[in-house]
């Protein structure tokens, strides 16, 4: 039976570096991850899209079809990962990166490779070739280097056995499958995983809610868009913060044990270089924003994926994610769910299981300082409560029958209300 797991955390390459990272930028980030980050539980390192590529970034289309096997499978570009040349694949750098106490990620896209549909390449472990298995009517809206997998045909489920045998081999520990919006897809590579992963972690993107709600396999599937560091924008298609809320009001029914909502990647820190969104810069964010960011995360148990630079990330960053009390509630907390979401502000509660106390969350979502309370009864407290801080880490004044608290704009209150016992 595979291991329900608490909801993941690590780092991405995307917000960062896009899709034209390196494997001397993967080590460099790792030993950072390794060094300031393992010890609070944040664990994987995970290359984003276009891996196979030579040249190009996400946008430009691939160079004759990305670098492949014999089989069609995409396989690192050497130039970009010289430790995978001479069909060595990932296999040295995931090495390294679990000789850190780390483990290793890779995003895919749904489907199968065009090119290796032109050239009716062979299918591994079948008698069958890539055009034989293509849907050429299906491809991404916004990636048209793969065509999706009818999976009705003959040879299709062996084309995502052959990539999870060839990920395992390589000792991937996480894959992050992009574009996954038909449920027989996710299927076909759920079955590859249970038969070929059965411990590697799936995190789901792309997809619908008829096709992710309640399947057993992802232990973790995005709500939304990209987020990106902006507050609310309505200039772009990319959420913000203001809009997660209501997208994480929305799945929070769904959270269970091993299988989280996904709140998508933490824009935090050095962000923007290569062909990521925007340009090289700081989070937009401020740093009010950034705990808000947090806050929510946390609360809404969302996996924990940072995506800035690692090896620039200043010490202000590094206490956003290097918080135990705060982390704790995002990897330990249950019941979680919205008391009520509004407008201009949120109450968030969730409980302790190992003590009868609750962790509130208070929201600012306007532009205005302002008050924002609940009573106690609401997040399951009777009588008068001890008041604890988490991001402070300090104690306040004790609290009967409600909870208030003016905050800035934007603004939120990370809280732990222990009931008090009569003497």
């Amino acid at each position: 039976m595979r291991k329900v797991l608490p909801p993941p955390m690590g780092w991405n390459t995307w917000d960062c570096y896009g899709s034209l990272i390196t494997e001397e930028q993967v080590k460099a980030n790792a030993e950072r991850l390794a060094r300031d980050l393992l010890p609070y539980g944040w664990q994987y390192a995970v290359i984003d899209i276009n891996w196979y590529e030579p040249v190009r970034g996400i946008h430009d289309g691939l160079t004759d079809g990305g670098v492949r096997d014999e089989f069609g499978r995409y396989l690192p570009a050497p130039n970009r990962f010289p430790s995978s040349a001479g069909g060595a694949g990932f296999k040295p750098l995931a090495d390294f990166i679990h000789r850190l106490g780390l483990k290793f990620g890779l995003h895919i896209m749904r489907g199968i490779p065009r090119a290796a549909v032109e050239a009716r390449q062979p299918i591994a472990g079948s008698d069958y070739t890539a055009d034989q298995v293509a849907d050429v009517g299906s491809t991404c809206v916004w990636n048209s280097n793969n065509y999706g997998i009818n999976m009705r045909a003959p040879g299709a489920q062996a084309y995502y056995d052959s990539i999870v045998q060839l990920y395992a081999r390589w000792g991937v520990d996480f894959i992050k499958a992009d574009d996954m919006v038909r449920a027989e897809e996710i299927e076909g590579l759920a079955r590859a995983m249970d038969c070929h992963g059965p411990e590697m972690v799936l995190s789901l993107v792309g997809v619908t809610e008829g096709a992710v709600l309640g399947h057993p396999r992802a232990t973790m599937y995005r709500i939304g868009t990209d987020v990106w560091d902006h507050w609310d924008d309505p200039n772009t298609i990319w959420v913000g913060v203001q809009r997660s809320f209501d997208l994480c009001a929305k799945f929070a029914p769904a959270i269970a044990e091993g299988s989280y909502p996904d709140a998508d990647m933490l824009p935090l820190g050095r962000i923007g270089k290569n062909d990521a969104e925007g340009e090289d810069r700081e989070t937009r964010l401020t740093p009010v924003e950034q705990v808000t960011m947090m806050t929510l995360w946390s609360i809404f148990r969302s996996p924990l994926m940072f995506g800035g630079s690692l090896t620039e990330m200043d010490p202000w960053t590094l206490s956003l994610l290097t918080n135990p009390e705060v982390l704790a509630v995002n990897q330990r907390s249950r019941g979680n769910r919205p008391v009520y979401t509004e407008p201009g502000r949120a109450v968030w509660a969730a409980r302790d299981p190992e003590s009868d106390a609750a962790y509130v969350a208070l929201f600012n979502r306007s532009d205005a300082a302002q008050a924002v309370g609940v009573d106690l009864g609401a997040v399951g407290i009777a009588g008068r409560a001890a008041v604890r801080d988490l991001w402070q880490r300090s104690d306040s004044e004790p609290c009967e029958g409600a909870l208030e608290r003016v905050i800035e704009p934007h603004g939120s209150r990370l809280l732990k209300l222990t009931p008090e016992r009569k003497a």
